[in-house]
């Protein structure tokens, strides 16, 4: 009979959004296995009385990039005023810099083959220049990865142990996006023509869903 142990933990570096850290902590309070709140009872109903919103000092805290230079990242107050192209366009630039680390710890042993036993991480960085609300350019690289190959260190098999280095500088996504009518405002000034073509240019992953779909990042 074969055994497998896979043991995870992943880091969200100070710059992940809130929303991704919400779902990480999601999931794994969903492994631990808490008890689902019973069902209310028959006949119950909302409550009527409103519920005053909370104030900003009663928020959490919010939890910025790594680096961060211009605008906050879901930040509250005022938007900068930014500049103006010579396109009409209004740019207001900011910088931020996020990524995360993911390690973990594997056994297996199908009752065949020499069992394996190893430590793997990588890292994933990303520099996300941020233009206006639809243009940017988002620079990102895997230091700790090689194509399907992660940073490692092995104890079994045997013949395969010690410290696997990976250590690759390729950029892994560089691309530019925006939305032509907002770049060149001028042109539709009254914003009646059909000039909100969004487009992409460079390197990113893609992934083709039966031919019916395709998702970037």
């Amino acid at each position: 009979m074969g055994h497998i142990l896979n043991l995870q933990t992943v880091f969200w570096l100070r710059c992940a959004p809130r929303f991704a850290a919400c779902t990480a902590i999601v999931f794994a309070v969903g492994l631990i296995g808490v008890a689902p709140r019973p069902l209310a009872a028959a006949g119950s109903a909302l409550s009527t009385e409103p519920v005053p919103l909370k104030s900003e000092e009663d928020l959490p805290s919010r939890t910025p990039p790594i680096i961060e230079i211009g605008p906050d990242f879901l930040g509250t107050g005022n938007i900068p005023k930014g500049f103006e192209l010579p396109t009409g366009a209004i740019w207001t630039p900011s910088l931020w810099l996020f990524g995360e680390y993911r390690t973990g710890v594997n056994y297996f042993d199908n009752g065949v083959d020499d069992p394996s036993f190893e430590w793997v991480q990588t890292i994933n960085l990303f520099a996300n220049l941020q233009l206006s609300g639809t243009e940017r350019l988002l620079f990102g690289v895997s230091p700790l990865r090689d194509e399907g190959e992660f940073n490692s260190y092995i104890w079994k098999p045997d013949a395969n142990e010690g410290y696997q280095n990976t250590f690759e500088y390729n950029v892994t996504t560089l691309f530019f996006e925006g939305e032509f009518g907002e770049i060149f405002p001028k042109l539709d000034p009254e914003d009646k023509g059909s000039f909100d073509y969004g487009f992409a240019v460079g390197r990113q992953q893609i992934f083709f869903q039966e031919g019916m779909m395709f998702n970037d990042t």
